[in-house]
Protein backbone atom coordinates (compact mmCIF):
# COMPACT_ATOMS: atom_id res chain seq x y z
CA UNK A 1 0.00 0.00 0.00
CA UNK A 2 2.98 1.96 1.23
CA UNK A 3 4.58 1.36 -2.68
CA UNK A 4 1.33 2.84 -4.05
CA UNK A 5 1.02 5.59 -2.52
CA UNK A 6 4.96 6.51 -3.27
CA UNK A 7 4.34 5.73 -6.95
CA UNK A 8 1.29 8.00 -7.09
CA UNK A 9 3.01 10.90 -5.80
CA UNK A 10 5.96 10.63 -8.09
CA UNK A 11 4.00 10.67 -10.66
CA UNK A 12 1.71 14.02 -9.47
CA UNK A 13 4.78 15.77 -9.08
CA UNK A 14 6.40 14.85 -12.43
CA UNK A 15 3.01 15.54 -13.98
CA UNK A 16 3.70 19.34 -12.23
CA UNK A 17 6.46 19.44 -13.33
CA UNK A 18 5.82 18.80 -16.94
CA UNK A 19 2.51 21.26 -16.80
CA UNK A 20 4.75 24.41 -15.67
CA UNK A 21 7.70 24.09 -17.94
CA UNK A 22 7.72 27.22 -19.58
CA UNK A 23 7.25 26.83 -23.18
CA UNK A 24 10.04 28.53 -26.00
CA UNK A 25 8.51 29.76 -29.23
CA UNK A 26 10.92 29.31 -32.38
CA UNK A 27 9.40 32.48 -33.88
CA UNK A 28 11.35 35.95 -33.34
CA UNK A 29 9.70 39.50 -33.85
CA UNK A 30 10.20 40.92 -37.45
CA UNK A 31 13.78 42.60 -37.19
CA UNK A 32 13.93 46.24 -38.04
CA UNK A 33 14.82 48.21 -41.32
CA UNK A 34 17.81 49.83 -42.02
CA UNK A 35 19.08 52.42 -44.32
CA UNK A 36 19.28 56.00 -44.93
CA UNK A 37 16.46 58.96 -46.56
CA UNK A 38 20.12 60.02 -48.61
CA UNK A 39 21.53 59.08 -52.03
CA UNK A 40 25.12 57.79 -52.44
CA UNK A 41 26.20 61.67 -52.66
CA UNK A 42 24.57 62.66 -49.28
CA UNK A 43 21.64 64.24 -50.87
CA UNK A 44 17.56 64.11 -49.62
CA UNK A 45 15.96 61.56 -52.39
CA UNK A 46 12.47 62.23 -52.00
CA UNK A 47 10.08 61.99 -54.75
CA UNK A 48 7.35 64.30 -54.85
CA UNK A 49 4.35 65.80 -52.76
CA UNK A 50 1.42 65.00 -54.53
CA UNK A 51 -2.45 66.72 -54.40
CA UNK A 52 -2.89 70.39 -53.10
CA UNK A 53 -2.90 71.54 -49.86
CA UNK A 54 -5.63 73.93 -48.74
CA UNK A 55 -5.47 75.79 -45.28
CA UNK A 56 -8.22 74.89 -43.09
CA UNK A 57 -9.64 71.78 -45.01
CA UNK A 58 -8.87 68.21 -44.20
CA UNK A 59 -6.51 66.56 -47.03
CA UNK A 60 -7.57 63.91 -48.52
CA UNK A 61 -5.44 60.93 -47.84
CA UNK A 62 -6.12 59.19 -50.99
CA UNK A 63 -5.19 62.21 -53.18
CA UNK A 64 -3.21 64.60 -51.02
CA UNK A 65 0.45 62.25 -49.70
CA UNK A 66 4.12 62.64 -49.85
CA UNK A 67 6.05 59.91 -51.91
CA UNK A 68 9.28 59.00 -50.49
CA UNK A 69 12.33 57.44 -51.70
CA UNK A 70 13.99 55.34 -49.00
CA UNK A 71 16.98 53.48 -49.11
CA UNK A 72 17.28 50.36 -47.78
CA UNK A 73 20.08 48.47 -46.28
CA UNK A 74 18.21 45.68 -44.40
CA UNK A 75 14.86 44.58 -44.62
CA UNK A 76 12.48 44.84 -41.40
CA UNK A 77 9.64 46.65 -39.96
CA UNK A 78 9.93 50.30 -40.56
CA UNK A 79 7.62 53.68 -39.07
CA UNK A 80 8.28 56.87 -40.69
CA UNK A 81 6.98 60.02 -39.89
CA UNK A 82 7.46 63.79 -40.04
CA UNK A 83 7.18 66.05 -37.05
CA UNK A 84 4.14 68.30 -36.60
CA UNK A 85 3.52 71.77 -38.21
CA UNK A 86 0.94 73.94 -39.06
CA UNK A 87 -1.17 71.24 -37.27
CA UNK A 88 -0.47 68.75 -39.97
CA UNK A 89 2.03 65.57 -39.54
CA UNK A 90 2.89 62.57 -42.35
CA UNK A 91 3.27 59.40 -41.79
CA UNK A 92 3.74 55.55 -42.62
CA UNK A 93 4.51 52.31 -41.51
CA UNK A 94 4.76 48.74 -42.74
CA UNK A 95 7.53 46.15 -43.79
CA UNK A 96 10.39 46.49 -46.45
CA UNK A 97 11.06 43.36 -48.19
CA UNK A 98 13.79 44.36 -50.40
CA UNK A 99 17.29 46.20 -50.00
CA UNK A 100 17.95 49.36 -52.38
CA UNK A 101 15.47 51.79 -53.14
CA UNK A 102 12.04 51.81 -51.99
CA UNK A 103 8.89 53.77 -52.58
CA UNK A 104 6.56 54.53 -49.55
CA UNK A 105 3.67 56.97 -49.27
CA UNK A 106 3.17 59.48 -46.43
CA UNK A 107 -0.49 60.03 -45.40
CA UNK A 108 -1.47 62.99 -44.20
CA UNK A 109 -3.07 63.21 -40.28
CA UNK A 110 -4.82 66.16 -38.62
CA UNK A 111 -5.98 69.39 -40.64
CA UNK A 112 -3.53 72.17 -41.44
CA UNK A 113 -4.52 75.69 -39.65
CA UNK A 114 -2.57 78.34 -42.02
CA UNK A 115 -2.71 78.92 -45.43
CA UNK A 116 1.30 79.21 -45.79
CA UNK A 117 4.42 77.68 -47.13
CA UNK A 118 5.14 74.86 -43.94
CA UNK A 119 8.42 72.51 -44.06
CA UNK A 120 8.02 69.30 -42.61
CA UNK A 121 10.89 66.76 -41.23
CA UNK A 122 10.77 63.34 -42.12
CA UNK A 123 13.76 61.14 -39.85
CA UNK A 124 14.62 57.18 -40.93
CA UNK A 125 17.52 55.34 -39.07
CA UNK A 126 19.70 58.83 -38.26
CA UNK A 127 19.07 61.09 -41.67
CA UNK A 128 16.36 63.64 -42.07
CA UNK A 129 15.25 65.03 -44.93
CA UNK A 130 13.42 68.36 -45.33
CA UNK A 131 9.67 68.61 -47.18
CA UNK A 132 8.12 71.86 -48.28
CA UNK A 133 4.12 71.89 -49.15
CA UNK A 134 2.86 75.29 -50.15
CA UNK A 135 -0.72 75.28 -48.56
CA UNK A 136 -3.04 77.34 -50.69
CA UNK A 137 -6.26 79.70 -49.10
CA UNK A 138 -9.45 78.41 -49.81
CA UNK A 139 -11.62 79.56 -52.37
CA UNK A 140 -14.14 82.31 -51.80
CA UNK A 141 -16.63 82.16 -54.47
CA UNK A 142 -18.11 85.59 -55.35
CA UNK A 143 -21.77 85.72 -54.83
CA UNK A 144 -23.98 84.93 -57.91
CA UNK A 145 -27.29 84.53 -58.36
CA UNK A 146 -28.52 81.62 -56.56
CA UNK A 147 -27.05 78.53 -57.58
CA UNK A 148 -26.21 80.76 -61.00
CA UNK A 149 -23.13 81.64 -62.64
CA UNK A 150 -21.30 84.56 -63.98
CA UNK A 151 -18.45 86.17 -65.64
CA UNK A 152 -16.96 89.81 -67.03
CA UNK A 153 -15.43 90.80 -70.31
CA UNK A 154 -14.45 94.35 -70.89
CA UNK A 155 -16.99 95.30 -72.52
CA UNK A 156 -20.10 93.53 -71.04
CA UNK A 157 -21.12 90.94 -67.78
CA UNK A 158 -22.95 87.56 -68.61
CA UNK A 159 -24.40 85.92 -65.50
CA UNK A 160 -27.38 82.99 -65.20
CA UNK A 161 -28.89 79.89 -63.49
CA UNK A 162 -27.24 76.85 -63.20
CA UNK A 163 -29.45 74.04 -64.38
CA UNK A 164 -27.14 71.13 -64.24
CA UNK A 165 -24.26 69.61 -62.74
CA UNK A 166 -23.42 65.84 -63.48
CA UNK A 167 -20.28 63.34 -63.74
CA UNK A 168 -20.11 62.31 -67.10
CA UNK A 169 -18.54 59.18 -68.49
CA UNK A 170 -14.82 59.45 -68.62
CA UNK A 171 -13.81 55.85 -69.63
CA UNK A 172 -12.35 56.69 -72.46
CA UNK A 173 -8.87 58.36 -70.20
CA UNK A 174 -8.30 56.45 -68.09
CA UNK A 175 -11.38 53.79 -65.92
CA UNK A 176 -11.93 55.47 -62.68
CA UNK A 177 -11.76 58.62 -64.04
CA UNK A 178 -15.33 61.12 -63.55
CA UNK A 179 -15.72 64.37 -65.78
CA UNK A 180 -17.22 66.86 -64.09
CA UNK A 181 -19.97 68.67 -66.14
CA UNK A 182 -21.59 72.13 -65.09
CA UNK A 183 -23.79 73.47 -67.71
CA UNK A 184 -26.36 76.71 -67.55
CA UNK A 185 -28.23 78.98 -69.27
CA UNK A 186 -28.75 83.06 -69.60
CA UNK A 187 -30.74 84.15 -66.98
CA UNK A 188 -34.24 85.03 -68.84
CA UNK A 189 -33.51 84.79 -72.40
CA UNK A 190 -31.70 81.74 -72.32
CA UNK A 191 -30.13 81.81 -75.55
CA UNK A 192 -26.74 81.74 -74.33
CA UNK A 193 -25.48 78.85 -72.41
CA UNK A 194 -22.49 78.15 -70.37
CA UNK A 195 -20.47 74.89 -69.79
CA UNK A 196 -17.71 73.79 -68.15
CA UNK A 197 -15.46 70.52 -68.01
CA UNK A 198 -13.73 69.26 -65.60
CA UNK A 199 -11.56 65.75 -65.43
CA UNK A 200 -11.80 64.43 -62.13
CA UNK A 201 -8.79 61.25 -62.34
CA UNK A 202 -10.04 59.78 -59.31
CA UNK A 203 -13.58 60.15 -59.71
CA UNK A 204 -14.91 62.27 -57.13
CA UNK A 205 -14.30 66.32 -56.20
CA UNK A 206 -11.68 67.68 -54.62
CA UNK A 207 -10.49 71.05 -54.10
CA UNK A 208 -7.89 72.14 -56.63
CA UNK A 209 -6.90 74.20 -60.16
CA UNK A 210 -7.97 72.95 -63.55
CA UNK A 211 -6.70 74.28 -66.77
CA UNK A 212 -8.12 74.23 -70.40
CA UNK A 213 -4.41 73.72 -71.87
CA UNK A 214 -4.21 70.69 -70.18
CA UNK A 215 -5.17 67.37 -71.71
CA UNK A 216 -7.53 63.97 -70.08
CA UNK A 217 -5.75 61.85 -68.49
CA UNK A 218 -4.25 64.73 -66.49
CA UNK A 219 -5.90 65.35 -63.21
CA UNK A 220 -6.15 68.90 -63.83
CA UNK A 221 -7.75 68.99 -67.52
CA UNK A 222 -10.99 71.51 -68.61
CA UNK A 223 -12.59 72.62 -70.72
CA UNK A 224 -14.71 76.15 -71.38
CA UNK A 225 -17.54 76.80 -73.73
CA UNK A 226 -20.00 79.82 -74.16
CA UNK A 227 -22.66 78.79 -76.63
CA UNK A 228 -25.68 81.23 -78.24
CA UNK A 229 -28.34 79.93 -80.30
CA UNK A 230 -29.07 77.03 -77.53
CA UNK A 231 -30.95 73.88 -78.56
CA UNK A 232 -30.72 71.53 -76.24
CA UNK A 233 -27.31 72.09 -75.13
CA UNK A 234 -25.83 72.33 -78.63
CA UNK A 235 -25.24 75.68 -79.96
CA UNK A 236 -22.95 77.87 -82.18
CA UNK A 237 -19.48 78.68 -80.36
CA UNK A 238 -19.20 82.71 -79.04
CA UNK A 239 -15.41 82.05 -76.95
CA UNK A 240 -14.31 78.71 -76.49
CA UNK A 241 -10.94 77.64 -74.92
CA UNK A 242 -9.74 73.93 -74.88
CA UNK A 243 -6.44 72.17 -75.19
CA UNK A 244 -7.54 71.15 -78.92
CA UNK A 245 -7.07 74.36 -79.98
CA UNK A 246 -6.18 77.22 -77.01
CA UNK A 247 -2.25 75.98 -77.23
CA UNK A 248 -1.80 77.21 -80.49
CA UNK A 249 -2.82 80.86 -79.59
CA UNK A 250 -2.27 81.08 -75.75
CA UNK A 251 -5.50 80.58 -74.59
CA UNK A 252 -5.95 79.24 -70.84
CA UNK A 253 -9.31 79.36 -68.71
CA UNK A 254 -8.08 78.68 -65.20
CA UNK A 255 -10.74 77.26 -63.49
CA UNK A 256 -10.30 76.28 -59.32
CA UNK A 257 -13.07 74.10 -57.42
CA UNK A 258 -13.63 74.71 -53.83
CA UNK A 259 -14.08 72.15 -51.22
CA UNK A 260 -17.15 70.25 -51.68
CA UNK A 261 -19.55 71.61 -49.33
CA UNK A 262 -21.23 68.15 -48.52
CA UNK A 263 -23.63 69.76 -45.63
CA UNK A 264 -25.63 71.19 -48.58
CA UNK A 265 -24.25 69.49 -51.58
CA UNK A 266 -23.05 72.50 -53.62
CA UNK A 267 -20.12 72.11 -55.97
CA UNK A 268 -19.23 75.83 -56.65
CA UNK A 269 -15.97 77.41 -58.24
CA UNK A 270 -14.05 80.65 -59.63
CA UNK A 271 -12.19 80.65 -62.84
CA UNK A 272 -10.63 83.40 -65.03
CA UNK A 273 -8.50 83.63 -68.23
CA UNK A 274 -8.07 83.90 -71.95
CA UNK A 275 -10.72 82.34 -74.46
CA UNK A 276 -10.45 82.58 -78.48
CA UNK A 277 -13.93 84.33 -79.65
CA UNK A 278 -15.97 82.59 -82.67
CA UNK A 279 -18.03 84.88 -84.98
CA UNK A 280 -20.71 82.57 -87.10
CA UNK A 281 -19.30 79.80 -85.87
CA UNK A 282 -15.95 80.18 -86.69
CA UNK A 283 -12.46 80.76 -85.41
CA UNK A 284 -11.58 84.39 -85.90
CA UNK A 285 -7.99 83.65 -84.05
CA UNK A 286 -8.64 86.62 -81.92
CA UNK A 287 -8.87 86.10 -77.83
CA UNK A 288 -10.85 88.48 -75.29
CA UNK A 289 -9.76 88.11 -71.21
CA UNK A 290 -12.46 86.76 -68.86
CA UNK A 291 -12.40 88.02 -65.16
CA UNK A 292 -14.64 87.52 -61.91
CA UNK A 293 -15.77 84.34 -62.92
CA UNK A 294 -17.45 82.43 -60.45
CA UNK A 295 -20.68 79.22 -60.45
CA UNK A 296 -22.13 77.64 -57.65
CA UNK A 297 -24.60 74.53 -58.51
CA UNK A 298 -26.34 71.92 -56.07
CA UNK A 299 -24.73 68.31 -56.78
CA UNK A 300 -24.83 65.09 -54.74
CA UNK A 301 -21.79 63.50 -55.01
Amino acid sequence: MKSIWFLFVISSFILILFSCKKEYSNETPYQKATGSLYDSTGNCIYDRVLGTFYGGVTPDANTNYIELKVNVTAIGAYAISTDVQNGLQFSSSGKFTKTGINTIRLTPVGKPIHNTTTTFTAGFDSSFCAITIDLKDTVTIKPVTAFGWQFSTADETFRGTLDTAYFGDSALWQANGKLLNVTGFTSNRRDTALVIWMYLNYGYIIPGTFMTYVEPPANNAAYFYFFKDVSNFIGTPIFESSASMGTNIGTNMTITLAPYDSNRNIVSGTFSGTVEIFQDGRDTGKTVDITNGSFAVPFRQ
